[in-house]
């Protein structure tokens, strides 16, 4: 429930303030936010209620009509409404790290946290061993944020020049993610001698303009669909803005 509290000559001392001056909409909108995680999971669960109900209605209502094809057709029904549910848990979770992502951007200016951060969010929707943020600085991207490599530090701070590979460049030409369920079936892929089998790498676009890339690998063969792209380049999009509140 909402409400409204009117304070009339109420003087609060400073040290009670609750979050920086002027910041107090943001704070709302950040506490607003989080109730949406609240009825996506009400809906998750009457979801997981309606198809309970229904599978024991079609149990009692068909096991006198039993037979071959029926209950093929039945467990068709079943595995339909299962990839369902599956499909619905996997949005929840995805909405819900995307607003703890956007509540993460209101309320730091500190860049190298806040993408610390998102990969964490990310990984908690789509699962990778390694993954990079790159941004642009005139003709090379360099690697601003990682996670899951064996020193992320090393990695950090690495540039290479973009025009000398064919994927890079389609990366930053195309305005869509790039999933590869087999690095090895990529001719320009930069190391094949490393354990990654399964990649995605999306742009980081602000407004019209593509600043930089984020990439996600996986040492298992075919582990990511075009599902799991439209993902990433969702939080690649709060990557981006994070990066454009801190300039």
């Amino acid at each position: 429930p909402l409400g409204e509290v009117t304070f009339d000559g109420v003087r609060v001392p400073r040290e009670n303030l609750l979050g920086e001056e002027g910041q107090g909409f943001k704070i709302a909108m950040a506490s607003l936010d989080v109730t949406r995680i609240d009825v996506a999971s009400i809906a998750l669960g009457l979801s997981r209620a309606a198809l309970d109900a229904a599978l024991r209605w079609l149990v009692v209502r068909f096991s006198k009509l039993y037979s071959l094809a029926l209950n093929a057709r039945l467990q068709d029904q079943v595995a339909q409404l299962e990839r369902q549910r599956l499909q619905l848990k996997r949005r929840v979770r995805e909405v819900s790290a995307l607003v703890r992502s956007s509540a993460l951007i209101s309320s730091t200016l500190d860049l190298n946290r806040v993408l610390s951060l998102i990969l964490e969010q990310l990984a908690e929707v789509v699962q990778y061993d390694r993954a990079s943020i790159m941004l642009r600085f005139e003709s090379n991207l360099r690697i601003i944020a990682a996670k899951g490599f064996a020193n992320d530090e090393d990695v950090v701070g690495t540039s290479f020049d973009p025009s000398q590979n064919e994927l890079s460049r389609r990366l930053l030409e195309d305005d869509a993610p790039i999933v590869l369920a087999d690095v090895r079936d990529e001719p320009s892929w930069l190391s094949p001698a490393d354990p990654t089998r399964s990649w995605i790498g999306v742009p980081l676009k602000f407004r019209d303009e593509i600043i930089g890339a984020l990439a996600i690998d996986k040492d298992e063969l075919g582990f990511y669909d075009e599902e799991d792209g439209r993902t990433v380049l969702a939080f690649a999009n709060q990557a981006a803005i994070a990066i454009e509140n801190a300039r």
